[in-house]
Protein backbone atom coordinates (compact mmCIF):
# COMPACT_ATOMS: atom_id res chain seq x y z
CA UNK A 1 0.00 0.00 0.00
CA UNK A 2 2.79 2.37 0.75
CA UNK A 3 4.52 1.39 -2.41
CA UNK A 4 1.31 2.41 -4.33
CA UNK A 5 0.92 6.10 -2.47
CA UNK A 6 4.41 6.57 -3.24
CA UNK A 7 4.50 5.84 -6.83
CA UNK A 8 4.41 9.03 -8.82
CA UNK A 9 2.76 6.99 -11.72
CA UNK A 10 -0.37 6.00 -9.29
CA UNK A 11 -1.52 9.78 -9.45
CA UNK A 12 -1.19 9.40 -13.10
CA UNK A 13 -3.16 6.46 -13.94
CA UNK A 14 -5.96 6.61 -11.39
CA UNK A 15 -6.73 10.05 -13.27
CA UNK A 16 -10.51 10.23 -15.01
CA UNK A 17 -9.73 8.24 -18.56
CA UNK A 18 -11.97 7.88 -20.90
CA UNK A 19 -10.21 6.88 -23.88
CA UNK A 20 -8.82 3.29 -25.24
CA UNK A 21 -5.33 2.51 -25.60
CA UNK A 22 -2.69 0.77 -23.37
CA UNK A 23 -3.25 2.79 -20.24
CA UNK A 24 -6.77 1.57 -20.33
CA UNK A 25 -5.32 -1.99 -19.74
CA UNK A 26 -3.37 -1.14 -17.21
CA UNK A 27 -5.69 1.32 -15.35
CA UNK A 28 -7.88 -1.70 -14.78
CA UNK A 29 -5.41 -3.69 -12.55
CA UNK A 30 -4.72 -0.17 -10.77
CA UNK A 31 -8.39 0.24 -10.29
CA UNK A 32 -9.62 -3.41 -8.90
CA UNK A 33 -6.30 -2.87 -6.47
CA UNK A 34 -7.35 0.35 -5.04
CA UNK A 35 -10.83 -1.45 -4.48
CA UNK A 36 -9.11 -4.29 -2.71
CA UNK A 37 -7.40 -1.40 -0.44
CA UNK A 38 -10.32 0.35 0.64
CA UNK A 39 -12.18 -2.75 1.35
CA UNK A 40 -9.85 -3.95 3.41
CA UNK A 41 -9.31 -0.50 5.31
CA UNK A 42 -13.21 -0.52 5.86
CA UNK A 43 -12.56 -4.76 6.93
CA UNK A 44 -10.10 -3.25 9.51
CA UNK A 45 -12.12 -0.67 10.99
CA UNK A 46 -15.26 -2.92 11.59
CA UNK A 47 -12.99 -5.51 13.22
CA UNK A 48 -10.98 -2.97 15.41
CA UNK A 49 -15.05 -1.31 16.34
CA UNK A 50 -12.94 2.31 15.74
CA UNK A 51 -16.30 3.36 14.24
CA UNK A 52 -19.73 2.59 12.95
CA UNK A 53 -19.81 3.47 9.24
CA UNK A 54 -23.49 3.68 9.02
CA UNK A 55 -25.90 6.48 10.77
CA UNK A 56 -28.11 5.18 13.57
CA UNK A 57 -30.78 4.38 11.46
CA UNK A 58 -28.15 2.18 9.26
CA UNK A 59 -27.87 4.54 6.57
CA UNK A 60 -24.79 6.19 5.21
CA UNK A 61 -23.69 9.26 7.57
CA UNK A 62 -22.43 11.78 5.82
CA UNK A 63 -20.12 14.71 7.47
CA UNK A 64 -21.40 17.93 6.92
CA UNK A 65 -18.46 19.70 6.99
CA UNK A 66 -16.97 17.53 3.82
CA UNK A 67 -17.76 18.93 0.44
CA UNK A 68 -16.70 16.30 -2.49
CA UNK A 69 -16.31 18.43 -5.07
CA UNK A 70 -15.33 16.07 -7.35
CA UNK A 71 -17.16 14.70 -10.53
CA UNK A 72 -16.63 11.35 -12.15
CA UNK A 73 -18.16 12.82 -15.51
CA UNK A 74 -16.60 14.77 -17.65
CA UNK A 75 -18.07 18.47 -17.93
CA UNK A 76 -19.23 19.37 -20.69
CA UNK A 77 -17.76 22.46 -22.86
CA UNK A 78 -19.56 25.57 -22.02
CA UNK A 79 -20.70 27.17 -25.19
CA UNK A 80 -21.24 30.85 -25.37
CA UNK A 81 -23.44 32.68 -28.17
CA UNK A 82 -21.52 35.90 -26.88
CA UNK A 83 -22.25 38.77 -24.48
CA UNK A 84 -25.77 40.49 -24.30
CA UNK A 85 -26.32 43.49 -26.07
CA UNK A 86 -22.55 43.40 -27.54
CA UNK A 87 -22.71 45.75 -30.52
CA UNK A 88 -19.16 44.13 -32.05
CA UNK A 89 -20.99 41.32 -33.31
CA UNK A 90 -18.08 39.36 -31.99
CA UNK A 91 -19.97 35.80 -32.18
CA UNK A 92 -21.36 36.58 -35.97
CA UNK A 93 -18.09 37.82 -37.46
CA UNK A 94 -16.44 34.38 -35.94
CA UNK A 95 -19.07 32.45 -37.34
CA UNK A 96 -20.03 32.86 -40.90
CA UNK A 97 -16.26 33.32 -41.74
CA UNK A 98 -16.32 29.96 -43.85
CA UNK A 99 -18.53 31.55 -46.74
CA UNK A 100 -15.21 34.50 -47.23
CA UNK A 101 -12.69 31.38 -47.55
CA UNK A 102 -12.05 30.09 -51.43
CA UNK A 103 -12.41 26.72 -51.98
CA UNK A 104 -9.35 24.33 -51.68
CA UNK A 105 -8.49 21.17 -50.62
CA UNK A 106 -8.01 21.31 -47.15
CA UNK A 107 -7.67 18.73 -44.63
CA UNK A 108 -9.08 20.80 -41.45
CA UNK A 109 -9.34 23.52 -39.29
CA UNK A 110 -6.25 24.07 -37.33
CA UNK A 111 -7.31 26.63 -34.69
CA UNK A 112 -9.09 30.00 -34.83
CA UNK A 113 -7.34 33.02 -33.71
CA UNK A 114 -7.99 33.37 -30.12
CA UNK A 115 -8.83 37.17 -30.03
CA UNK A 116 -9.80 37.48 -33.66
CA UNK A 117 -12.10 35.67 -36.15
CA UNK A 118 -9.38 34.61 -38.04
CA UNK A 119 -8.64 31.08 -38.98
CA UNK A 120 -5.77 28.84 -39.64
CA UNK A 121 -6.54 25.84 -42.40
CA UNK A 122 -4.65 22.69 -43.20
CA UNK A 123 -4.34 22.65 -47.19
CA UNK A 124 -3.13 19.61 -49.07
CA UNK A 125 -0.97 20.62 -51.98
CA UNK A 126 -0.75 19.79 -55.68
CA UNK A 127 2.87 18.55 -55.46
CA UNK A 128 1.64 15.14 -54.07
CA UNK A 129 0.10 13.00 -51.28
CA UNK A 130 1.33 14.11 -47.60
CA UNK A 131 2.78 17.63 -48.38
CA UNK A 132 0.80 20.24 -46.99
CA UNK A 133 0.67 23.66 -45.72
CA UNK A 134 -0.71 26.06 -43.79
CA UNK A 135 -2.86 28.87 -44.66
CA UNK A 136 -3.76 32.11 -42.12
CA UNK A 137 -7.13 33.69 -43.40
CA UNK A 138 -6.75 37.01 -41.94
CA UNK A 139 -10.50 38.99 -41.63
CA UNK A 140 -10.51 42.69 -41.68
CA UNK A 141 -11.05 44.86 -39.20
CA UNK A 142 -14.56 45.24 -38.78
CA UNK A 143 -16.75 46.29 -40.18
CA UNK A 144 -15.16 44.91 -43.38
CA UNK A 145 -15.88 41.77 -44.79
CA UNK A 146 -12.15 41.04 -46.15
CA UNK A 147 -10.54 38.28 -46.08
CA UNK A 148 -6.70 38.06 -46.48
CA UNK A 149 -4.97 34.49 -46.95
CA UNK A 150 -1.13 34.20 -45.91
CA UNK A 151 -0.14 30.55 -46.76
CA UNK A 152 3.79 29.39 -45.25
CA UNK A 153 6.46 29.62 -47.22
CA UNK A 154 7.07 27.31 -50.64
CA UNK A 155 9.19 24.77 -50.25
CA UNK A 156 8.25 24.11 -46.97
CA UNK A 157 6.35 20.66 -45.87
CA UNK A 158 4.19 20.77 -43.12
CA UNK A 159 3.89 17.35 -41.47
CA UNK A 160 1.68 17.76 -38.97
CA UNK A 161 -0.87 21.05 -37.35
CA UNK A 162 -3.48 20.77 -34.54
CA UNK A 163 -4.19 22.79 -31.47
CA UNK A 164 -3.29 21.69 -27.82
CA UNK A 165 -6.53 20.30 -25.58
CA UNK A 166 -6.81 23.76 -23.63
CA UNK A 167 -6.99 25.57 -27.25
CA UNK A 168 -4.02 28.15 -26.41
CA UNK A 169 -1.08 26.44 -28.68
CA UNK A 170 -0.50 25.70 -31.95
CA UNK A 171 1.79 22.82 -32.72
CA UNK A 172 3.11 22.68 -36.27
CA UNK A 173 5.64 19.94 -37.55
CA UNK A 174 7.23 21.83 -40.66
CA UNK A 175 10.50 20.21 -42.44
CA UNK A 176 10.84 18.17 -39.47
CA UNK A 177 11.01 20.68 -36.48
CA UNK A 178 8.35 21.20 -33.81
CA UNK A 179 6.43 24.90 -33.55
CA UNK A 180 4.44 25.96 -30.58
CA UNK A 181 2.84 29.26 -31.11
CA UNK A 182 0.48 31.23 -28.90
CA UNK A 183 -3.46 31.08 -31.01
CA UNK A 184 -3.40 35.00 -30.19
CA UNK A 185 -3.47 36.98 -33.32
CA UNK A 186 -0.17 38.57 -32.98
CA UNK A 187 1.62 35.60 -32.40
CA UNK A 188 0.16 33.98 -35.45
CA UNK A 189 1.02 36.50 -37.78
CA UNK A 190 4.87 36.80 -36.37
CA UNK A 191 4.56 32.70 -37.47
CA UNK A 192 3.47 33.13 -40.27
CA UNK A 193 5.60 35.99 -41.54
CA UNK A 194 8.91 34.77 -40.82
CA UNK A 195 9.46 32.79 -44.15
CA UNK A 196 12.26 30.71 -42.96
CA UNK A 197 9.99 29.77 -39.82
CA UNK A 198 13.24 29.90 -37.54
CA UNK A 199 11.01 30.89 -34.48
CA UNK A 200 9.12 29.50 -32.15
CA UNK A 201 11.08 25.86 -32.26
CA UNK A 202 10.35 23.57 -29.40
CA UNK A 203 13.43 21.69 -27.73
CA UNK A 204 13.12 17.79 -28.30
CA UNK A 205 16.33 16.95 -27.98
CA UNK A 206 15.55 15.57 -24.77
CA UNK A 207 12.25 14.07 -25.61
CA UNK A 208 11.82 10.46 -25.27
CA UNK A 209 8.55 7.86 -25.25
CA UNK A 210 8.01 5.39 -22.99
CA UNK A 211 6.73 2.15 -24.86
CA UNK A 212 5.05 -0.76 -23.01
CA UNK A 213 5.12 -3.57 -25.73
CA UNK A 214 2.75 -5.86 -23.91
CA UNK A 215 0.53 -3.50 -22.82
CA UNK A 216 0.07 -2.55 -26.31
CA UNK A 217 -0.15 -6.02 -27.61
CA UNK A 218 -3.04 -6.49 -25.24
CA UNK A 219 -4.60 -3.80 -25.93
CA UNK A 220 -5.04 -4.67 -29.64
CA UNK A 221 -6.21 -8.11 -29.28
CA UNK A 222 -8.87 -6.03 -26.76
CA UNK A 223 -9.73 -3.77 -30.00
CA UNK A 224 -10.07 -6.40 -32.44
CA UNK A 225 -11.90 -8.67 -30.22
CA UNK A 226 -14.48 -5.67 -29.22
CA UNK A 227 -15.11 -5.29 -33.23
CA UNK A 228 -15.67 -8.58 -33.64
CA UNK A 229 -18.32 -9.08 -30.58
CA UNK A 230 -20.01 -5.24 -31.69
CA UNK A 231 -20.26 -5.81 -35.55
CA UNK A 232 -19.86 -9.08 -36.56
Amino acid sequence: EDALEDNPMNAFVSAPYGGGGALEVAMEGVNELELLLEAEELAKGLLSGAGDPTGANGTDAPDEDEEDDESPFVVDTVISLGVAGDDGLAFARSSYRLDHIPSGNYVKIVTQVDNDPSLVLLEEDDEGPGMYSLSLFAVGDWPSDSTEEVRTAPGLSVQYADTSGDGRYMIAVVDGNVHVVETKAEEIAKFFSDEKLEGNRADVGGLSMSVWPQLEHQQMFRDAWRMLRDYF
